[in-house]
């Protein structure tokens, strides 16, 4: 096969950086995790100034639950693109590890990585949609939030995603009955299979009067789905989710 020529080619000389990168897509392409991490291990070894393939090498060693290391090559990625001109590649690998400090609860980190990332490119719509949903998550400049959140469904009105993240801004102003209206749309445009979404639903129910029992039945729904991917230690609203469920009774 052609993927097996270029294998073999990288064997023979390795000094050529679209081959591996072509390499690295076939096992993403694949779902061939260990080959993906091994080749991209191998790739920065002959290409250290490579910020695309330092860029993959973050996300393997982020697959393996290496943040540190995952920053660390995104941090060097992120200089050689913004050094090469690439912006957009720099924008991405910003957003990123923004994604990671984010994990690990470095909010400062987080929040520093996304206004790079906006830096350079502005309309970066998972950016400004993450930015926006975890600075309302922590209770931090709401104002912000709403704007970037806004931005976001100027760009896509219909997406549940950029919806779920304007409701729970709302939500979090004490806006309820604008966060009802954008929640419901977020539901019936393809939100019903997100245990977050169900989970704030739910909460903006209950907050603008619901019965009980109508807001019971989503918060067990998104208890159900989170049992059902087994993120019960992941998860760390778990304990709040299962009391809701239980009592039909919202909890902060």
């Amino acid at each position: 096969t052609g993927i097996s020529y270029i294998r073999k080619a990288l064997d023979i000389n390795p000094k050529h950086e679209d081959s591996w990168l072509l390499l690295i897509k076939y096992y993403v392409g694949k779902n061939d995790t260990a080959s993906f991490v091994a080749a991209t291990q191998e790739s920065v070894e002959h290409f250290p100034e490579s910020a695309n393939l330092l860029d993959v090498r973050g996300m393997a060693c982020m697959m393996m639950k290496k943040n540190d290391e995952a920053l660390s090559n995104w941090n060097k990625a992120s200089r050689l693109a913004v050094e090469s001109g690439d912006l957009s590649l720099a924008s991405e690998v910003f957003a990123k590890s923004g994604d990671v400090y984010m994990l690990m609860k470095k909010n400062d980190s987080c929040f520093a990585m996304y206004d790079s990332a906006l830096y350079y490119s502005p309309n970066n719509v998972m950016v400004l949609n993450n930015y926006a949903y975890y600075l309302s998550v922590n209770n931090r400049d709401l104002d912000k939030a709403e704007r970037m959140s806004l931005q976001t469904l100027r760009a896509d009105s219909k997406s549940p995603v950029f919806l779920d993240t304007y409701a729970w801004i709302c939500f979090k102003k004490g806006e309820y009955n604008v966060a009802k209206l954008y929640i419901q749309q977020a539901y019936f445009n393809g939100g019903k299979t997100d245990p977050e979404l169900l989970e704030h639903y739910a909460d903006i129910l209950y907050k603008t009067g619901s019965p009980a029992e109508e807001c019971r039945k989503y918060w067990q729904e998104a208890l159900e789905m989170r049992q059902s991917n087994q993120e019960e230690s992941d998860y760390s609203n778990y304990d709040n989710l299962k009391k809701k469920a239980e009592s039909g009774e919202y909890v902060e």
